[in-house]
């Protein structure tokens, strides 16, 4: 029976590295024969095309053997992942590819040669929206790094980029005295140009970027205070309309379960835990008018210094989210229920949208938190300090007296009864 198992496990481990393998050919093997054909095209005569080759087929051995008998290999799932995608998004160009290869070894056609350059380069693409569509969710923050500095540094790869077109084309017409002068002089300039961008350039930003910590400390602040009043204020109400007194991360709070849950349970009625007493209408207008009051400084202030994205959150929590800027129509149908003697409910639920919080509010939240951590690490450092005191955003809900009860749950007899008057008032107005 032992035998019979350990026999069934070998098949099944057998068959997982042969997958395994067949899923890097599948990936890569049309890059490879792509690049193998090209290579033959300019170097079949000379002894650097044997020596690539004999590299080239080195590296596959290994790499098979790597795949065939490596624990690691069987054991990341992520990078199975990955792989399985980016043999979906280029097994098409398989056969075409081997297909053009095969024709340009024998007729030497600069089209075909054309051709096959372009299929192979778009296999470049093909891996990195691979690679977006699997490490997206759960390595956001290393993608949008890796874009952003692609962003910043575009004028860097361009230059790479050519500087690379140019070596190759020198290469390729060095026999040739007019061209290959040509091409080594732009291979020179492109040179200096990077050597310009990478380093001269980066030492000017350094020293802007130190002069200017002072103002950058000074946004901070402001963006912090929004940001944390902004918690404080989502914080009172989860604290007054929840049993639990468990701690929860402060992304958790603006999640669509917790927000909705705060929508359903908080009885307006009620009161906030601060001093002098006033009930949740006069309260959140109030906070409301703050977080507006002040993101709309931090807009003006700021919009020529800050990052795009930060203005685009503040900008969009004030004026479009209900989590801020539609919060001002709290008060303005209290007012109107209580002067038409509109039986209302006064779960929040009863004066918000459905569905809140929408896919946009989630995203600029998050957006405006991660910018205030990475602010926080940037500027929190020995060798920036100044006279400006920064402090990070809160990171969790921390609930202050957990022995005393909520304040504002309404219960599901009192929910039950207001919703009744409600339909009766309804059934009565249509009449």
């Amino acid at each position: 029976m032992e035998k019979e198992q350990q026999s069934t496990c070998n098949a099944q481990i057998a068959e997982h590295k042969l997958k395994n393998i067949n899923l890097f050919f599948a990936t890569y093997g049309s890059f490879l024969t792509g690049l193998f054909s090209i290579f033959q095209y300019f170097f079949n005569q000379y002894t650097l095309f044997n020596i690539i080759s004999s590299i080239s087929a080195i590296l596959i051995l290994g790499v098979t053997y790597f795949l065939a008998y490596s624990k690691w290999a069987t054991t990341f799932n992520n990078f199975w992942i990955y792989i399985e995608k980016c043999a979906d998004a280029v097994g098409v160009l398989n056969p075409i590819v081997l297909a053009l290869s095969i024709m340009l070894s024998v007729s030497k056609s600069f089209e075909l040669l054309i051709a096959c350059c372009i299929l192979t380069a778009a296999h470049f693409p093909l891996y990195l929206i691979a690679g977006y569509k699997c490490f997206n969710k759960k390595n956001k923050p290393i993608l949008k790094t890796l874009l952003n500095w692609c962003k910043t540094n575009i004028a860097l790869l361009i230059t790479i980029a050519l500087a690379i077109v140019s070596f190759i084309l020198w290469f390729f017409v060095s026999d040739q005295h007019d061209f290959a002068d040509l091409w080594l002089n732009l291979l020179s300039g492109f040179i200096s140009s990077m050597i310009t961008i990478a380093v001269i350039d980066r030492i000017l930003k350094k020293q802007k970027d130190k002069n200017e910590i002072p103002l950058r400390k000074a946004m901070y602040r402001d963006i912090q205070l929004f940001t944390s009043r902004f918690i404080n204020l989502w914080e009172e109400m989860y604290v007054q309309s929840t049993e639990s007194r468990s701690e929860i991360a402060v992304d958790d709070l603006f999640s669509f379960e917790t927000i909705n849950s705060i929508r359903n349970n908080l009885d307006l009625e009620g009161n906030p835990n601060i001093d002098p007493p006033q009930n949740w209408f006069a309260y959140i207008n109030s906070c409301r008018n703050d977080l507006v009051k002040r993101g709309e400084k931090i807009i003006t202030s700021y919009v020529n210094f800050a990052d795009p994205d930060i203005i685009q959150s503040i900008h969009y929590l004030i004026n479009d989210s209900f989590l801020i800027g539609n919060l001002s129509t709290l008060q303005t149908l209290h007012v109107y229920d209580l002067a038409n003697h509109i039986p209302r409910p006064t779960l929040l639920t009863s004066y918000t949208p459905e569905p809140t919080p929408s896919e946009s509010d989630t995203e600029m939240v998050s957006q405006l938190l991660s910018w205030c951590r990475s602010q926080y690490e940037n500027l929190h450092d020995d060798t920036k300090q100044t006279t400006i005191d920064i402090y990070p955003i809160p990171s969790k809900i921390c609930i202050i007296n957990p022995t005393k009860p909520p304040s504002s749950i309404m219960t599901e007899e009192r929910k039950d009864e207001l919703i009744k008057q409600f339909i009766e008032w309804q059934n009565r107005s249509k009449e």
